[in-house]
């Protein structure tokens, strides 16, 4: 998934769960490997050199780095800013949806980390991340996008519905 898809989906679960930031921070951080798990698109990055063994890739530094770094830092942002947006109510404090959409995005920037130091508790949380990943990936950008914007009009459908349920209570 795009960090943008993990972003929204962070900051939709986070807003289900408005009374405890804790919780609904940590809810978000595991909607990222729930949403993982379905078979989806990743743009390609010139810098990441995947091995056999997935264990064993890596992040390097080459001449298309800024290009590759760029085009995360934008993900980041638009996953930020529109898991905001979608769910911005003024009943919320705006952290818990800030906070939602990062730990929603958390797990890829972690697996950097644990590229370059390959140590615990990253070397198990790397292992659980490719563990539950999709193995079937969708190549066309034309057909993953949609079917991510699929996912997030289905989960933002899904938690505006459960936010009007919990109103009702």
């Amino acid at each position: 998934m795009t960090l943008t898809t993990h972003g929204i989906l962070g900051a939709a679960t986070a807003s289900l769960l408005p009374g405890s930031y804790p919780i609904a921070w940590t809810a978000a951080f595991l909607s990222h490997f729930l949403s993982d798990a379905i078979p989806h698109w990743d743009y390609h990055t010139h810098s990441m050199k995947k091995a056999l063994n997935p264990l064993m890739s890596d992040f390097v530094i080459t001449r298309k780095s800024g290009v590759d770094i760029a085009k995360i830092a934008v993900d980041f942002g638009l996953g930020m800013f529109l898991g905001y947006l979608l769910f911005y109510s003024p009943s919320y404090n705006p952290w818990l949806l800030l906070g939602g959409a990062f730990f929603g995005i958390l797990p890829d920037p972690l697996q950097f980390l644990y590229w370059k130091t390959r140590r615990e508790p990253l070397t198990s949380l790397q292992k659980f991340h490719v563990g539950i990943h999709a193995k079937t990936r969708i190549q066309e950008w034309y057909v993953g996008i949609p079917v991510q914007i699929a996912i997030i009009l289905v989960a933002t459908g899904l938690a505006y519905e459960l936010q009007n349920i919990i109103i009702h209570l």
